[in-house]
C-alpha cells in the first residue's frame, strides 16, 4: 500500500459509502441506482463548497504577471483583454490578502479598489506613479494606463479540486483548468485535490443532510478536522517581546510590557 497525500473519488465514494451503510459499487459514476448519483452529487457539492469556504494550502496557487516592452507574458490560463486588463484563469476563486506584489518596485500593488475609488482614479486629473487595481468581470485592472513594465505577483485560491484521471496526480501541485484541474468529479480515477479526511467527513454530513438523519455528531467530526486542518497552515507567530528573532517564548524574560 502506498501512503498517497490525496484519493481518487471512487476511493472516497467507497469509502464514505462504506461507513453510512451502502457498501461500495464497481463504478458509481455510471451506476444507476439513485443511492449512488446522490452520493456522486454530493461529491461535487461538498467538494464545490470546501474549496469556496476555506483556503486549503493545497488550493493555493502564485501568479506572475510580467509586462515587459509592452506585452504581458501570464501563467496558463490568464490572458491579456488589451489596455492593461487581464482576463482571470477559469479555476480563479479569489485573491489571498496581502499578497499582491509589485516585485520590480519591491512595494505592494495598491488595492482591491472599490467602485467608488476606481471612478474616482478615473475621473480625477492626476494619476499614480504606483501600481493600483480593480477586479471585476472575471478580470484584473490594473492603473496607470499604460502600466510601465514591471513584474507583478499574487496568489489565489483555486477553484479546482479535482485532477483528471486522464491527466493523473502528477506531483498534485499543479493547478488550474489548464492543468487538467476541475470542480467536479467524473470517474473513479479522479484526483480529489483536498485533504482525504476531511472530505469525506464533509460527504458524510452532506450524506446525513440529504437523508433526514441526525446530523450533530457528523457535524462536529466535520468542524474539529477543519479546525485542526487551519491551524496547521502555515502562520507568523506573534511575538510580544519586541524581538525579530524566533525564540521559545514570545513574552519578555522580565514579564509582559518590559
Amino acid at each position: 500500500m502506498s501512503l498517497g497525500r490525496y484519493k481518487t473519488a471512487k476511493q472516497i465514494l467507497d469509502q464514505v459509502g462504506t461507513e453510512v451503510g451502502l457498501g461500495t459499487t464497481a463504478d458509481p459514476f455510471s451506476s444507476t441506482n439513485n443511492v449512488w448519483r446522490r452520493l456522486v452529487a454530493l461529491l461535487t457539492s461538498a467538494g464545490q463548497r470546501l474549496s469556496a469556504e476555506y483556503d486549503f494550502p493545497g488550493l493555493i496557487a502564485e501568479a506572475v504577471l510580467t509586462k515587459a516592452a509592452g506585452v504581458w507574458t501570464l501563467p496558463t490560463g490568464w490572458s491579456d483583454a488589451g489596455s492593461d486588463v487581464l482576463d482571470l484563469p477559469a479555476d480563479f476563486d479569489h485573491m489571498i490578502p496581502q499578497t499582491h506584489w509589485d516585485r520590480t518596485n519591491s512595494f505592494t500593488v495598491g488595492g482591491p479598489l472599490s467602485p467608488q475609488m476606481w471612478q474616482l482614479r478615473q475621473a480625477g486629473t492626476v494619476g499614480t506613479i504606483w501600481a493600483e487595481f480593480r477586479m471585476d468581470s472575471n478580470q484584473v485592472r490594473f492603473l496607470p494606463v499604460p502600466l510601465a513594465d514591471r513584474v507583478l505577483s499574487l496568489e489565489y485560491a483555486s477553484r479546482a479540486w479535482v485532477r483528471s484521471a486522464a491527466v493523473g496526480l502528477g506531483n498534485g501541485n499543479t493547478l488550474g483548468a489548464a492543468a487538467g484541474g476541475w470542480d467536479t468529479p467524473e470517474a473513479v480515477g479522479d484526483w480529489v485535490i483536498l485533504p482525504p479526511l476531511v472530505i469525506e467527513a464533509a460527504l458524510k454530513l452532506e450524506w446525513k443532510k440529504s437523508t433526514g438523519q441526525n446530523t450533530a455528531q457528523a457535524q462536529k467530526d466535520f468542524d474539529d478536522l477543519v479546525s485542526v486542518y487551519q491551524a496547521k497552515t502555515p502562520r507568523a507567530i506573534l511575538s510580544l517581546d519586541g524581538c525579530g528573532v524566533p525564540r521559545p517564548t514570545n513574552v519578555p524574560d522580565t514579564g509582559y510590557g518590559s
